[in-house]
């Protein structure tokens, strides 16, 4: 069986989601390829697409917009090539709505992820509480088959960051608050930086780390100079900063109600980080595996409180359980793709 991935492997969109999927499939002799947009003429039995909204945002960038009528014709062509073989189009809807949506023409998007919704032949969530919500939304999705695979963990080794801890200046007895990744306003990241320039006590840190979105970086200039408890790095990370910077926070507050799974809960829940977060359908979910003590939802008394910090700080200073991620290993992941691509269930 091959497998063309969208992002995929081995291309330029790096993404270690991506990345520990297809290696784990790998692993099972399946032969996992990544597609490249400007790439024509391959095939495969399945064209596993992750977030088609990657091809309409080339219509906005300032060096690839102009690429953008063939990169549109290729992606189709692809489809129906594969279609016309046998083959089968997966699509697993990552996000109810793309990132950053306002950016693309209302119209323009709708045609294409309606064009694109009708060529899928089975979708994916990534919990069993979404499925409504997702057909509401994609009415072509209806009828079509859909499968459950998991958001898999990231097998990491763990550290202590006091040592990061003092060398950002941060005490012992602050509480660190963090969002580490793409730092945009889809994250809510935005939200976050507003929350800690009115409201926060002094005993409580703001770490920020990854490359920000423009708008996000305006406002990060703005926030340090009225406050000096907000900490950032603001540029791309390496994977291994992604996983120390995660291990040096105490609590990561991810702030979307769009996102139907993330990275960024699943590197902090990996690294044995409580997440602050809304109480979505999805978040409830995971909180029914992982527990409440590991997802803390943001109810009337706020995203940050004094009881939560001083919480925090305690946990620090205990031995912790670590938190159970055994229904998200890879292994297990891996076999879910893999049933929802060889399933007979059309």
């Amino acid at each position: 069986m091959k497998i063309l991935m969208f992002p995929g492997p081995d291309t330029v969109q790096h993404n270690l989601y991506i990345d520990i999927i297809a290696n784990t499939i790998r692993a099972q002799d399946v032969d996992v390829q990544g597609w490249r947009p400007y790439e024509a003429f391959k095939t495969a039995d399945v064209f596993h697409v992750h977030w088609p909204e990657i091809i309409p945002f080339i219509k906005i960038h300032p060096r690839k917009k102009y690429l953008y009528p063939y990169i549109e014709w290729n992606f189709f062509s692809t489809i129906q090539r594969i279609k016309s073989k046998g083959g089968i189009i997966v699509w697993t809807v990552h996000n109810l709505q793309p990132h950053d949506i306002n950016k693309l023409d209302k119209a323009e998007w709708e045609r294409f992820i309606t064009r694109f919704s009708k060529e899928v032949d089975r979708y994916i969530t990534l919990t069993d509480s979404s499925q409504k919500e997702i057909e509401n939304l994609y009415p072509e999705l209806k009828g079509k088959p859909n499968y459950i695979c998991h958001h898999p963990h990231y097998e990491l080794v763990h550290k202590d960051m006091s040592s990061l801890r003092h060398r950002f200046g941060i005490r012992e007895d602050e509480a660190v608050f963090g969002l580490i990744g793409s730092l945009t306003a889809a994250k809510g990241a935005d939200k976050l930086i507003n929350e800690f320039m009115t409201s926060i006590p002094d005993n409580a840190v703001l770490f920020l780390a990854g490359k920000p979105s423009p708008e996000i970086e305006a406002l990060i200039d703005k926030a340090q100079l009225q406050n000096s408890r907000i900490i950032t790095v603001p540029r791309f990370l390496s994977d291994q900063e992604v996983q120390d910077y995660h291990q040096m926070v105490d609590m990561t507050v991810f702030l979307s109600d769009t996102h139907l799974n993330s990275a960024t809960v699943f590197q902090s829940l990996s690294n044995n980080i409580p997440v602050r977060l809304y109480k979505t359908d999805t978040n409830i979910y995971i909180a029914s595996i992982v527990g409440n003590q590991w997802l803390s939802f943001i109810d009337e008394n706020g995203i940050i409180n004094d009881d939560l910090i001083r919480t925090l700080i305690s946990n620090r200073n205990r031995k912790q359980s670590l938190c159970n991620l055994t229904p998200f290993s890879p292994i297990e992941v891996a076999r879910q793709h893999i049933e929802a691509y060889t399933s007979s269930n059309d």
